[in-house]
C-alpha cells in the first residue's frame, strides 16, 4: 500500500495505490478436474474521501472510496489422467463503497493503521454466456493494514 493524504478541515482525501496476490489450490474428486490451482494478481488505485475524528492517540476515519482495479487470474487445471489445462485471464474493472480508517499515532510522525470497507465490483464478464449479465458485480470485504509516516 503506497498513499498521499491531504487534511482539510470537514474531510481528509487519500490517494492510494494497492497491490496484492493469493494462491488457492481446490481438489475436485468426482468432476473432470482433480486440481485447480488460482494464483491471482490484483493492482488498485482509489480515491477516499473520509471524516476523521481524533481522540488523544487514534483517529478514526468513515467515508466513500472509488477506484480501477486490475486483476489478472491464472488456472492450472489438472485433468483425471495428469493432463493440465492452462488459461489466464485478465480483467478491469472499477469499485465504490463505504470504508473506514482506525489509526493509532505511535510516534510524532509515524501511526499504525488499518483500513478496510464493503465495495461493489463491477467487472466485464469475460466468459459471457448466453443470456448472461455484460457486467458481473460482486460484493468484497477488503482488510489491510500497516504503518503511516507522515511529512
Amino acid at each position: 500500500l503506497v498513499g498521499a493524504r491531504i487534511d482539510l478541515r470537514p474531510v481528509s482525501i487519500e490517494l492510494k495505490m494497492v497491490g496484492g496476490s493469493t494462491k488457492q489450490t481446490r481438489y475436485i474428486p468426482l468432476a473432470s478436474a482433480s486440481a485447480v490451482e488460482e494464483p491471482a494478481k490484483e493492482v488498485d488505485s482509489s480515491l477516499t474521501a473520509l471524516r476523521v475524528y481524533d481522540y488523544s492517540r487514534f483517529s478514526f476515519g468513515i467515508g466513500a472510496e472509488f477506484g480501477g482495479m486490475i486483476l489478472k487470474r491464472h488456472f492450472v487445471i489438472t485433468g483425471p489422467l495428469g493432463a493440465k489445462y492452462d488459461r489466464q485471464p485478465s480483467y478491469t474493472g472499477f469499485f465504490l463503497g463505504p470504508s473506514y480508517t482506525l489509526e493509532y499515532h505511535m510516534a510524532r510522525k509515524v501511526s499504525l493503521r488499518m483500513d478496510g470497507g464493503w465495495f461493489l465490483t463491477m467487472v466485464p464478464n469475460q466468459t459471457q454466456p448466453y443470456g448472461a449479465a455484460p457486467i458481473a458485480r460482486q460484493g468484497q470485504l477488503r482488510i489491510d493494514g500497516g504503518l503511516g509516516f507522515y511529512f
